[in-house]
C-alpha cells in the first residue's frame, strides 16, 4: 500500500473518491498530533515569554553599564559631544541628552565640567515678507511666544556655563535679524525686543568673559558695535581663538557709520583670527588704532588669520600691521568701485615669520586682480605652503598670473597648490621654474565640480610631460653638466595630484617611472593622485598594476590613485543600440518606458 502512495505523490494524476477518502482516514490521527504539538509549542513559547520577562527584568542589574566606573563614564561622556560644532541646549544631543537617560547619569553629567564648557545659542528675528515669496524670510512666529522662549534661553545659558567650573570655554552666538530691506519695505522695523534679548545674552556671556577660550560670534553689524562697547572693561586674557561674522544691516543709501571699537582684537593671547563679512567691516577691524600697543598697529599675538573678503587695501593694512602673521588665508574680490590705482603699495612688505598663504580671487577678473601686484612686493623667506584658487566655475578663463619673482623669494617653499584653469599656462610653467625644493604639487579644480561624464576640455593648462625626467645615454639624469641643456623641473618632488586632465596613460606611466630611480638625484614619487576627464582606456596597460610591478623591482613604494569618469567598455554599451538593454541617452537617469503623467481615474469609467 505505501508504494502505492508514493507512486501516486511522484506523479500529477487526479486521485479518485475512494483514494482521497483512504488517504484523510490515514493522515488524521498524524493530523490530530501535530496540532496537539502546536498547543503545546505555543504553551511552551508563552511559559517562554514569561520567564525572560522576569529574568530580564533583574538581568538589567548585572548590566555591564552600570559597573562601569563613574570617571571612565565621564570620558565616554565627552566623546559623545559633536564634534562638528559646540553643542545646543538640544535634549537631542549631548549633554542634554545624557541627564535623559536616568537619575545616576544626570548626576554624572552635572558633576562634569567638560560637558558644559561647550556651547552654541542660535538666535533668530525674522520679519515675514510678502507671501513668503523668494528672498524675503520665513513667517513669523508670534512677537510674544519667540520672546518667552529667547528669555528662557538666556537664563539657561548662564546655568549651562556655571557648571563648567574654572575650565576655558569655547562659545557660539549666531543671530539672524532678518533683511534689512524686507524690514523697510513691509515697515517691520521694530526689533528692539529681540535685540535687548541678544544683548541681554552677551552680557551673561561676559560673566564668563575671563574664561573665553574660543569665540565664534554671528551678529548683525548694530548689535556688533554694541557688544564691542561691552567688552571696554574686559581683558580676555585666556581668549585664543576669534571668529567673527558680521552681517551687515545697512541700506544703499545709508551713511557708513563710524568703526566700532576694536576690543575683541585686543585679547592679549589672541592668536588665530577668522573675519567674514563686508569688506569695509573687515578692513575696519584689522586697522590699526592709536591705542594699540604694537608699533605697527596691530595685535601681535596674531598669527593665523582668515579674511572672507577683502580689497588691496585690507591685504595691505593685514600685512603691514601683522607682521607675526604664520598663516594666512583671504578670499579677495575685485571692487568695481574701489580706485585701487590711488592705494599706495608699499616697496616691499616683509612677513618673516609667515609659513603658509592661500589666496582665492573671486570672478574672471584677469588683469583686473591687484594679486600680482600684492606678491610682487611680499618677501616671505620661511614660506613653506602657497595655494591660489579661482572660483570662476569656466575652464577657459585662464587669464590670471602670479609673478615668478614671488616664488623665487621663496626659497623654503615646498608645498604649493595651484587652480589650473585661472592660471595662464606659461604662467604655470614660469612658476614651477623657480622651485627646485618643491616637494608636494597639486594642480587643482577646487571650485568646479568633477565631471560626471567625459567634457572636451577647451584649454590643457598643463603638459605633463614637462615633469618626466630626461636621461641622458647612461641612464642618469640629465644635469646642467649634461651634454643636453633640458631643465630638470621639480628634482625634489614626492607628492603629486593633478585633477581633471586628459592626459594619457603613456604618458603619467612615463612620468612615475622617470621619478622611481632610488640611486638618481632626483626624488622618489611616494603619492601620486589623478583625476582624469575622460574614460579608462582598455588597451591592455593596467596602470596601477604596471606602476606596482616597476616599484616592486626598484625596492620602492608608491602610493596611486587614478579616478576616471568611466571605461571605455561601458561607454561602447551605452553608445551600442542594438544591445538589447539599450537605454536613450536622455532616458539613463530615469529608465521608465513612459515620463508623461497621466491622470487617467477608473472612478470615472462608469
Amino acid at each position: 500500500m505505501l508504494s502505492y502512495w508514493d507512486h501516486l505523490a511522484e506523479n500529477n494524476d487526479p486521485p479518485n473518491d475512494s483514494t482521497i477518502n483512504e488517504l484523510r482516514k490515514l493522515l488524521s490521527e498524524p493530523s490530530k498530533q501535530l496540532e496537539d504539538i502546536k498547543l503545546e509549542i505555543k504553551r511552551l513559547e508563552a511559559k517562554q515569554l514569561e520567564i525572560e520577562e522576569y529574568v530580564r527584568s533583574f538581568h538589567r542589574i548585572l548590566a555591564p553599564i552600570r559597573r562601569v566606573p563613574y570617571d571612565i563614564l565621564r570620558t565616554i561622556f565627552e566623546h559623545c559631544l559633536p564634534t562638528h560644532r559646540n553643542p545646543t541646549m538640544s535634549g537631542n544631543e549631548a549633554p542634554m541628552l545624557l541627564t535623559h537617560v536616568c537619575r545616576t547619569w544626570r548626576s554624572i553629567a552635572h558633576q562634569s565640567p567638560r560637558l558644559w564648557a561647550h556651547i552654541y545659542v542660535p538666535f533668530r528675528n525674522v520679519t515675514k515678507g510678502y507671501d513668503n515669496n523668494e528672498g524675503f524670510d520665513d513667517p513669523l512666529i508670534p512677537q510674544q511666544q519667540m520672546v518667552s522662549v529667547l528669555q528662557n534661553r538666556c537664563y539657561a545659558v548662564q546655568e549651562w556655563l556655571s557648571r563648567s567650573g574654572d575650565l576655558p570655554l569655547s562659545i557660539s552666538v549666531m543671530y539672524e535679524q532678518g533683511s534689512p530691506f524686507v524690514r523697510f519695505v513691509t515697515g517691520n522695523t521694530n526689533s528692539s525686543s529681540i535685540d535687548n534679548l541678544v544683548k541681554m545674552l552677551l552680557r551673561t556671556l561676559l560673566l564668563f568673559s575671563p574664561r573665553w577660550r574660543s569665540l565664534e560670534i554671528v551678529l548683525p553689524d548694530n548689535i556688533h558695535r554694541d557688544f564691542e562697547d561691552m567688552l571696554s572693561t574686559h581683558t580676555l586674557p585666556l581668549l585664543l581663538r576669534l571668529r567673527l561674522s558680521i552681517i551687515s544691516q545697512r541700506l544703499l543709501n545709508a551713511p557708513f557709520r563710524p568703526s566700532p571699537s576694536k576690543n575683541l582684537l585686543r585679547a592679549p593671547n589672541l592668536k588665530y583670527l577668522s573675519l567674514e563679512g563686508p569688506k569695509h567691516n573687515i578692513t575696519q577691524l584689522i586697522s590699526p588704532t592709536h591705542t594699540s600697543q604694537s608699533l605697527t598697529g596691530g595685535n601681535i599675538s596674531i598669527t593665523h588669520v582668515s579674511l572672507s573678503r577683502c580689497g588691496l587695501d585690507t591685504c595691505i593694512v593685514l600685512f603691514k600691521g601683522y607682521p607675526t602673521l604664520i598663516q594666512c588665508d583671504l578670499t579677495t574680490r575685485h571692487d568695481a568701485f574701489e580706485i585701487e590705482n590711488e592705494i599706495i603699495i608699499p616697496n616691499a612688505i616683509h612677513l618673516p615669520h609667515l609659513r603658509a598663504l592661500w589666496i582665492k580671487t573671486s570672478g574672471n577678473i584677469g588683469p583686473n586682480s591687484f594679486v600680482p601686484s600684492l606678491l610682487e612686493v611680499l618677501d616671505c623667506p620661511r614660506l613653506r605652503n602657497f595655494g591660489y584658487y579661482n572660483d570662476v566655475w569656466n575652464t577657459t578663463a585662464a587669464s590670471d598670473e602670479i609673478p615668478p619673482s614671488f616664488f623665487y623669494r621663496a626659497i623654503n617653499l615646498t608645498s604649493l597648490e595651484l587652480d589650473r584653469f585661472c592660471l595662464r599656462p606659461s604662467n604655470i610653467l614660469d612658476i614651477l621654474k623657480a622651485q627646485h625644493r618643491l616637494i608636494r604639487l597639486s594642480l587643482t579644480s577646487k571650485y568646479r565640480m568633477e565631471p560626471s561624464k567625459p567634457s572636451s576640455l577647451e584649454i590643457e593648462t598643463f603638459d605633463l610631460d614637462a615633469l618626466v625626467i630626461r636621461r641622458d645615454t647612461d641612464g642618469g639624469p640629465i644635469t646642467s653638466t649634461s651634454a643636453s641643456t633640458h631643465h630638470q623641473l621639480l628634482p625634489c618632488l614626492e607628492v603629486f595630484e593633478l585633477h581633471r586632465t586628459t592626459v594619457t596613460d603613456d604618458l603619467v606611466l612615463r612620468f612615475v617611472t622617470s621619478r622611481m630611480d632610488p640611486e638618481s638625484d632626483i626624488a622618489v614619487l611616494k603619492k601620486v593622485k589623478i583625476f582624469f576627464d575622460r574614460y579608462e582606456e582598455h588597451h591592455g596597460l593596467d596602470l596601477v598594476k604596471e606602476i606596482r610591478t616597476r616599484a616592486d623591482r626598484k625596492d620602492i613604494q608608491i602610493d596611486t590613485s587614478f579616478c576616471y569618469v568611466g571605461s571605455t567598455i561601458d561607454a561602447e554599451k551605452k553608445r551600442n543600440n542594438l544591445l538589447p538593454a539599450h537605454t536613450a541617452p536622455t532616458r539613463q537617469f530615469d529608465n521608465r518606458t513612459w515620463t508623461h503623467e497621466e491622470h487617467f481615474d477608473s472612478e470615472y469609467d462608469d
